[in-house]
C-alpha cells in the first residue's frame, strides 16, 4: 500500500534548492507556512498538502485521496524535478512565474504531444534561466503552465540562434507535459523523468 509520510531532510533540501534559486528563500518559507511537505512511498512524488487538511486527516487517509494534495515535483537521481503545479501554487500565493519560458501556439501544440520546444517557438524568457536547469513551459496565449522542461539554451543562446536563422534548434527539452494527465493520471505519483541528466540546478 502506498502511503504519504513526512518529507525527509534530503527531500526538503531539494525542494528548497529549486524554489529558493528561482523565487528566493522567502517564497520557500511561505510555502512551509501554508503546506505540509509529504512524500509518496514507493514513488517519486513530493506533495504539498494544506496544513489545515493535514491536521484533520491522518496521512493514511490522505494517501487514498490524491486530489487532497498538490504534486510539487519528483525526485530524480538525487535531484528535484518541479511540477507545473508548483509554479501554479507559487503564483497563487503571490509570486509571478520565474525560471520559465513562454512559447507560441505551434510550440504549445507540439509540446503537449511530448515534443521539445524549438527556438522558433520561444516568445519570452522569465529569468533566472540557465542551461541545464528545469523551467516551467508557459502557454504564451493564456499564461498557463503546460509542463516542465530543461533549458538547452539560455536567453543569449536563444537570441544567437534566432539571429543565425537556427529556428529549428531545440531550446527546451520536454520533461513533463500536462497531456500526461489524459494518458495516465495515476502514474503521476510514480513518474520517472527519463530524458535527463540535470539535477535540481
Amino acid at each position: 500500500m502506498h502511503v504519504l509520510s513526512k518529507a525527509r531532510p534530503t527531500e526538503l533540501r531539494a525542494l528548497r534548492s529549486f524554489v529558493s534559486r528561482c523565487y528566493g528563500d522567502e517564497a520557500f518559507h511561505e510555502l512551509l507556512t501554508r503546506y505540509e511537505v509529504l512524500r509518496y512511498s514507493k514513488g517519486t512524488a513530493v506533495m504539498l498538502v494544506k496544513k489545515s487538511l493535514a491536521k484533520r486527516a491522518p496521512l493514511a487517509i490522505l494517501a487514498k485521496a490524491v486530489a487532497s494534495g498538490v504534486i510539487a515535483g519528483w525526485l530524480s537521481r538525487g535531484g528535484f524535478v518541479p511540477s507545473p503545479w508548483l509554479f501554479d501554487e507559487l503564483k497563487r500565493i503571490g509570486y509571478e512565474y520565474k525560471c520559465a519560458v513562454e512559447i507560441g501556439e505551434q510550440g504549445v501544440k507540439a509540446f503537449l504531444y511530448g515534443n521539445d520546444v524549438l527556438v522558433a517557438s520561444v516568445l519570452r524568457i522569465r529569468e533566472p534561466v540557465r542551461v541545464g536547469s528545469y523551467v516551467a513551459v508557459v502557454d504564451g496565449r493564456d499564461g498557463s503552465v503546460i509542463g516542465v522542461g530543461v533549458a538547452v539554451l539560455d536567453r543569449d543562446g536563444v537570441e544567437r540562434a534566432k539571429n543565425m536563422g537556427r529556428l529549428l534548434d531545440v531550446a527546451i527539452l520536454n520533461v513533463f507535459d500536462i497531456g500526461r494527465l489524459i494518458r495516465d493520471e495515476r502514474s503521476l505519483l510514480l513518474f520517472q523523468p527519463a530524458k535527463l541528466k540535470p539535477s535540481h540546478r
